[in-house]
């Protein structure tokens, strides 16, 4: 990860050197995160605080209108409380969770942002601007904890056995969203700018799968979303 920032930072200054067209920087923030689900059989419970990192790089379109893409690393998550027990599959096999248990996923993913800004002309060091595009992440890794009984061959979990699972056959791998946001620019002089953000992102697909309850063949539906506050740097 650390040779892909730094490889996007050298491009977007040999690029930068040749023609005012492109840029690019760092930015590392705070992000809360969120669980919901459209079905009767789950309910959100808390969300989570976290952080986020990445590099981005930006295409200036027009001298108010820029493309603009990159890789972030999230760490997302929150808690789904069932209103029956569930199956969650880790180690290689398969566990049925009872007693409405309530499951914290933690999971971290590689974003590949894909959208156009709009920004006005710079008023006295400062340029503000406006964001909307596409979120398309890769879930890297995947774990939970769970609070409910769990039983193996008629022997109940400790609670040591059922926290910091590895439940990656119960995620998607691929997920994709859409954000909208804002913020600003402050210029230290020549192309170099300091930048502070904020932005609102909602996925479209089931971050969970084969969490089938007892008394139906279907999937708990469980979609994420986030708000992101952070601050950068842009060469």
């Amino acid at each position: 990860m650390k040779k892909v920032i730094l490889g996007v930072i050298l491009l977007s200054f040999m690029l930068h050197a040749s023609a005012q067209k492109y840029g690019g920087g760092l930015q590392a923030g705070v992000v809360y995160s969120w669980l919901k689900t459209d079905s009767n059989k789950g309910s959100a419970e808390s969300g989570r605080l976290n952080f986020t990192y990445g590099a981005f790089l930006d295409v200036n379109l027009t001298e108010n209108f820029t493309f603009t893409t990159g890789l972030n690393m999230n760490y997302l998550g929150g808690s789904i409380l069932y209103k029956d027990s569930i199956k969650l599959n880790w180690d290689e096999r398969t566990y049925e969770v009872k007693k409405t248990p309530e499951v914290t996923y933690n999971v971290q993913y590689l974003e590949i942002p894909i959208s156009f800004k709009g920004k006005t002309q710079e008023i006295g060091y400062i340029t503000y601007f406006g964001r909307l595009g596409a979120s398309p992440m890769i879930a890297l890794k995947s774990r939970a904890n769970v609070d409910g009984e769990v039983m193996d061959n008629g022997v109940l979990l400790t609670e040591d056995e059922k926290s910091d699972l590895n439940i990656k056959e119960n995620i998607n791998l691929f997920n994709i969203g859409w954000h909208v946001g804002g913020g600003i620019e402050y210029s230290l002089g020549g192309s170099t700018s300091l930048i502070a953000e904020i932005l609102f992102s909602q996925n479209f697909i089931s971050m969970t799968k084969d969490n089938v309850t007892k008394d139906t063949s279907k999937d708990v539906n469980v979609t994420n979303g986030m708000m992101v506050l952070k601050a950068g740097i842009k060469f």
